[in-house]
């Protein structure tokens, strides 16, 4: 897959402070729900088919989340993204399991990935989130750039994803390697996301842009350690087509990792997934959720060791 190529686009990204608040009774009802989301379900519109960066350099290790409990005083490694983030694990069981074989040590794992979860929305998640030692991993995907934040900021979180949170929550995909769409579906949608979504994404880049800066601040603010992924993308369907929108928001996100003294981790070419390992361009299905986990899981160990978090 090529490097994403330089275009005419230059979106400004100001920081927006988002000045939303956790609706606290909301929250405490979304708490005692178990799971985020029903199987089979069509994609959202966070799920415009989003391009992960194409390039093979793993910057730095990754971890996303789920919601596993691990002996007191473990760490906890959240996901925050869209449902591509939901989708991009086996399960937060299966993951957890993975990073203490690979040397991590016990950690608890959090995949709070729900449909149309903007950056916005992940604040009101950061600042839910319990005190104690934690990484934030922040997934980032053409589709989170493409939904204005409302005037006065996000005022509550998405249910699923506060759901999420809570000890056991499991993660209940809704898509299956026996219900993918075939490549000629596959290559409508991303000439309908070049023609309708790609506007839209110019339109409002450097608002959201500016939530993801937010977003990073509001992490660092609670003690925990932020970082930025690049979420699953089917590369193989999609070639270059997502260049332009790429170049405007990986550039700055890497720039966002830098300013912050925080890692910036991309595996999607390292990853080598197949068409087939997607249910359409960028939500994984069994065999890619597997694929995809194991690298994940080898970044999350790098993590928790770089912050000293790994209990061995």
């Amino acid at each position: 897959m090529d490097s994403p190529r330089n275009t005419r686009i230059q979106s400004s990204v100001h920081l927006a402070r988002c000045r939303a608040g956790v609706l606290v009774a909301a929250l405490a009802m979304a708490w005692l729900v178990v799971g985020c989301g029903s199987s089979d379900e069509p994609a959202k519109a966070d799920q415009r088919p989003a391009k992960a960066s194409p390039s093979p350099a793993v910057t730095a290790p990754a971890t996303p989340a789920a919601a596993t409990p691990a002996p007191t005083g473990a760490p906890v490694v959240y996901l925050l993204g869209g449902s591509s983030a939901r989708e991009s694990i086996v399960s937060n069981a299966s993951w957890a399991a993975q990073v203490k074989q690979l040397g991590g040590g016990s950690v608890t794992t959090k995949d709070l990935g729900a449909s149309n979860e903007a950056y916005g929305q992940d604040i009101l998640l950061v600042k839910a989130m319990p005190k104690g030692p934690a990484i934030v991993l922040i997934g980032l995907a053409v589709g989170r750039y493409t939904g204005p934040p409302p005037e006065g900021g996000y005022q509550e979180a998405i249910p699923d994803a506060v759901a999420a949170m809570s000890p056991g929550a499991l993660v209940n995909h809704r898509y299956k390697v026996s219900h993918i769409k075939t490549p000629a579906e596959k290559a409508t949608m991303v000439d309908e996301w070049v023609a309708g979504h790609y506007p839209v994404f110019e339109k409002d880049y450097a608002a959201n842009a500016a939530d993801l800066e937010a977003l990073v601040k509001a992490c660092k603010e609670r003690g925990f350690r932020p970082v930025l992924l690049q979420l699953p993308l089917n590369l193989e369907v999609v070639g270059t087509a997502f260049d332009p929108a790429l170049s405007t928001y990986v550039p700055a996100a890497k720039q966002l990792a830098a300013e912050n003294d925080i890692p910036w981790i991309d595996f999607v070419a390292a990853a080598r997934l197949k068409g087939g390992d997607f249910y359409d361009l960028m939500h994984l299905v069994e065999p890619g959720r597997t694929k995809w986990q194991k690298l994940l899981s080898a970044e999350t160990v790098k993590l928790l060791k770089q912050y000293g978090m790994s209990q061995d």
